[in-house]
């Protein structure tokens, strides 16, 4: 796992992952883009996005987290949340 340096870098991500799901031009994806109803992704597109963000920063995202997350901004604020706790613990256990 290689952590952002960026919070803009998370985001970046989040919507080039987004974008290749929905199948869409990756410019088109940006911070308040609704992953359902811009992006039209149902529960199973839900399902397979927070795994690809999973495998992608290496964390673990809860399915009640996931549920809450609607937009683009939404999924790289939780990711760099579970980022920083990661990155808590690591020093913690030092």
């Amino acid at each position: 796992m290689t952590p952002p340096a960026h919070p803009t870098h998370v985001e970046q991500r989040v919507a080039r992952i987004a974008a290749a799901q929905a199948n869409v031009d990756p410019r088109t994806v940006r911070d308040d883009t609704h992953l359902c109803n811009d992006l039209h992704f149902d529960s199973l597109d839900q399902v397979e996005f927070v795994m690809t963000i999973e495998e992608e920063f290496g964390v673990r995202v809860s399915d009640e987290r996931a549920a809450d997350v609607r937009t683009v901004a939404d999924v790289a604020a939780l990711i760099a949340e579970e980022l920083s706790a990661v990155g808590a613990t690591a020093l913690a256990s030092r």
